[in-house]
């Protein structure tokens, strides 16, 4: 009987040892909808101003972020960009001959909220996993920033045009954006790819908009017309995310 107890072990054995190896090498992870704690950025696009100066014209922007998990469903994002606002045409009169353009440094903190992943927390079913993967990177952020301008304002005849003698210098700034986030990547081949938090690199589109409190970013402070409004801007940007 005992010669027969241990060819049944050893005939076991080997299995034992491959179910200890994936047991080690399988992610320990009780909580599916966690994304990766940390996560790196780099992305570009196009700003949009929203100033006193008609004729607006797209350019480009430039940036780079992190990411920190606070929570399943809520992330810290901290991002800086560099870029370029101009609008204007100082051979139209239509526009009053006013013509601007901004090499800015802008940086941010927001607050980026994931209603879905809020949604199904705790849950860890196919279909919910598959949810997830596609549509958990769905998020709305608002939070707080600087802007840094270089701003560089034609001078025109027209003194209602407000024209800033200096519009140099740093502003504070409010934005508000919405994004997502698609998995693209699964470079750990212990995940599946079927948990949406476990993708390591994933492409971030995202739209900002941001109001400023100041007139600075074009330069201008027009008095003849009706100004109801601080100067804003938007970018658009599209991007690469390593989850870390």
């Amino acid at each position: 009987m005992t010669i027969k107890t241990l060819f049944t072990a050893c005939l076991l054995s080997p299995l034992w040892a491959v179910a200890q190896d994936q047991t080690e090498t399988l992610p320990k992870d009780n909580a599916p909808n966690q994304p990766n704690q940390f996560s790196i950025a780099v992305n570009g696009g196009l700003t949009f101003p929203f100033t006193d100066v008609k004729k607006k014209s797209k350019q480009p922007v430039f940036g780079i972020g992190a990411q920190y998990a606070a929570m399943p469903w809520l992330g810290i994002n901290l991002d800086v960009q560099m870029g370029k606002l101009k609008a204007g045409d100082r051979n139209d009169a239509s526009v009053y001959n006013m013509e601007f353009s901004n090499s800015f440094f802008y940086g941010a903190v927001t607050a980026r909220f994931y209603p879905l992943r809020l949604a199904l927390t705790g849950k860890s079913d196919a279909d919910v996993q598959t949810n997830i993967k596609y549509l958990g990177g769905l998020y709305a952020g608002v939070g707080a920033g600087f802007i840094v301008n270089k701003v560089e304002a034609r001078s025109t005849s027209d003194p209602n045009v407000g024209l800033i003698p200096d519009p140099d210098g740093a502003g504070i700034v409010v934005p508000a954006e919405v994004g997502y986030y698609l998995p693209i990547a699964h470079l750990n081949k212990a995940y599946t790819g079927k948990v949406y938090g476990r993708s390591q690199l994933s492409l971030n589109i995202n739209y900002r908009h941001n109001l400023s409190f100041s007139e600075k970013l074009d330069g201008y402070n027009p008095t003849g017309y009706s100004n109801k409004s601080k100067d804003a801007f938007s970018t658009l940007t599209v991007g690469l995310s390593y989850n870390l």
